[in-house]
C-alpha cells in the first residue's frame, strides 16, 4: 500500500522516472569514467547517483522505488568484469526499458524473443553461433552443460564444417595426462 501511495504524489509516469533515472546514472558514469582515478571514478558516479536520487526523490520528480532499483542496477553493472559486455547490457536494457513501459511485460517478452531470434540467426566463420544447440543435434549436447576433460574429447563439434572429425592424431588415447609422480615413477622404471 505504501508503494501505490508514493506513487500517487508523483508528476510523471514510471517510465519517465526511469529514463531520467538512468539518464542520470550514464551522465554520472561517464563523468567518473574521464575523472582521474586519483579522485576515485566509480565512487564517484555511486555517490552522485545515490546525492541525486535522493534529491529526486525529497524533489518529489521520481518515486523511492524507482531510486532504489535504478540504484541497484547501477551497483550491478560492477559486476561484469567485461566494459564491452557491460555496453551490450546498457544498449539493450532501453529498448527493452520502452517496450516494458509502453506494452508491459508482454513487451518484455516481444523484446526478448526478438533478441533470441537475432542471436540464433548469427553465424561466426560459417558456424551457427547457437550450435549444437540451434540447429539441434543430438551428439552436439553431449558438451552444452558440463563439458569432457580435453583429454577425453576425441571427435570435434558436429556442424563446424570440417571433414576431418578427430581433433589431434591418431594416437589420441583417451585417459587423462600423468602427473609429476607418474612421470618419476616411469624413469625409475627405466
Amino acid at each position: 500500500m505504501r508503494i501505490v501511495a508514493n506513487r500517487e504524489a508523483l508528476p510523471y509516469p514510471a517510465l519517465v522516472e526511469a529514463l531520467f533515472m538512468l539518464l542520470t546514472y550514464e551522465l554520472l558514469r561517464e563523468a567518473g569514467l574521464r575523472m582521474p582515478k586519483i579522485f576515485g571514478g566509480p565512487v564517484v558516479t555511486i555517490l552522485g547517483l545515490v546525492l541525486i536520487g535522493q534529491a529526486a526523490v525529497q524533489a518529489g520528480i521520481v518515486g523511492p522505488v524507482m531510486a532504489i532499483v535504478v540504484s541497484v542496477t547501477a551497483l550491478t553493472a560492477f559486476i561484469l568484469p567485461n566494459y564491452e559486455f557491460h555496453q551490450v547490457i546498457r544498449f539493450c536494457g532501453i529498448p527493452l526499458l520502452l517496450l516494458a513501459g509502453f506494452f508491459g511485460f508482454m513487451g518484455i517478452i516481444v523484446g526478448l524473443m526478438f533478441g533470441l531470434t537475432h542471436l540464433v540467426s548469427l553465424r561466426s566463420f560459417g558456424v551457427p553461433y547457437f550450435s549444437p544447440v540451434s540447429p539441434a543435434r543430438k551428439e552436439g549436447w553431449k558438451d552444452v552443460f558440463i563439458r569432457a576433460p580435453w583429454w577425453a574429447m576425441e571427435t570435434r563439434a558436429p556442424g563446424i564444417g570440417v571433414e576431418n572429425m578427430n581433433r589431434s592424431g591418431e594416437n589420441n588415447s583417451a585417459t587423462p595426462p600423468k602427473t609429476g609422480k607418474e612421470n618419476r615413477d616411469e624413469e625409475n622404471e627405466g
